[in-house]
């Protein structure tokens, strides 16, 4: 079984919830003297299920790393994938990651924990296929996150192409205005780089979109929530 930080930390560069698990905080400790945020919901993400901490200390990016290594020993993996530097551990059929990047003096970072290990022994690991979230031929579902909180449903995807900014727009804007949404706002927020960032609702539920580009493709980040007194 080959796991990669690479992979684990491409599910951490959207908003994320926390999903509880069996793990404790003596289990997998913030470094020393750091202050901890979590996030309330749940996350499921490409079949698994996330448990996810932020933290920030005044210590520096080297001595968080020098706190893991101490503990993790030779089963520690480590990756840089600039501004972030990584850490990792393989603990029965779940993964520890922590990533890290400097902040001032001090710095910040993730402590996150997937059932990606046992997710791959099940076979139950799947790429994202975005299912019937709209999009233009030929676009690539890089993440599909689905949450689910008191009263809402929510979904954050992360979708690429090599259309023009401005065709994606045209596209989302044609394709929620005729299917009965109301567009409440559409923006160009940087001129130069047709960059757009729309606001559709229809009844109780919302879609917010950006859409900007980056390396050669467009990127759009989809944000879908869908109310309900009784979910």
């Amino acid at each position: 079984m080959n796991i990669t930080d690479r992979t684990v930390l491409k599910l951490f560069m959207l908003p994320v919830l926390l999903w509880p698990m069996t793990n404790t905080a003596e289990d997998f400790p913030a470094p020393p003297k750091a202050t901890l945020e979590e996030v309330a919901g749940s996350v499921t993400s490409m079949g698994m299920n996330l448990n996810i901490r932020r933290f920030q200390t005044d210590d520096g990016v080297e001595r968080v790393l020098d706190f893991y290594r101490a503990r993790w020993g030779d089963e520690a993996s480590e990756s840089i994938m600039s501004p972030w530097n990584m850490i990792g551990k393989i603990v029965g059929e779940q993964y520890f990651n922590v990533q890290v990047q400097a902040a001032g003096n001090g710095s910040w970072g993730y402590l996150s924990i997937s059932d990606l290990p046992g997710k791959l022994m099940e076979k139950s690991y799947a790429f994202p296929d975005g299912g019937n979230f709209p999009r233009m031929s030929g676009s690539t579902v890089m993440d599909d996150q689905i949450s689910k909180d008191p009263g809402k449903d929510g979904r954050t995807l992360l979708i690429s192409n090599t259309f023009s900014v401005k065709s994606n727009h045209d596209y989302y804007r044609s394709h929620y205005q005729n299917n009965g949404w109301r567009i409440v706002m559409d923006e160009q927020t940087e001129p130069r780089q047709a960059a757009y960032a729309m606001y559709m609702t229809k009844g109780a539920d919302s879609v917010t979109l950006t859409i900007h580009r980056q390396g050669g493709q467009t990127m759009i980040v989809a944000n879908q929530v869908k109310r309900g007194l009784l979910k």
